[in-house]
């Protein structure tokens, strides 16, 4: 239980981050909102390294890494190598997590 306590502490953390950063995005301090996805990427990352089956830890790590990589890919152009890989990088996790088709769901 500690455990999960922890993890839902770190999901905490990581949607604050979220929250700053799309703060920051509507006044336009684009660094300040790519620092905030970043931290919030990090937290995710470390949510799905200590609980790897998790749908929901991953499929908020993808979301976390399509923010930033939309943010880069609108408001710094020059950064669009780094844009498609965060948003490449999601759809792989999505991928993953997709079913099967025709798979019987089990």
């Amino acid at each position: 239980e500690a455990a999960d306590d922890h993890l839902d502490l770190l999901r905490i953390r990581a949607d604050a981050h979220a929250g700053l950063a799309r703060i920051a995005e509507m006044r336009s301090q684009v660094q300040v909102a790519i620092d905030h996805h970043d931290k919030a990427i990090g937290i995710r990352r470390v949510t799905v390294a200590r609980a790897p089956t998790s749908a929901r830890l991953r499929t908020e790590l993808a979301t976390a890494l399509e923010n930033l990589g939309l943010l880069l890919k609108s408001w710094r152009p020059v950064e669009l190598p780094a844009a498609l890989a965060h948003i490449e990088e999601a759809g792989a996790i999505r991928a993953e997590l997709a079913p099967v088709p025709g798979g019987s769901g089990l």
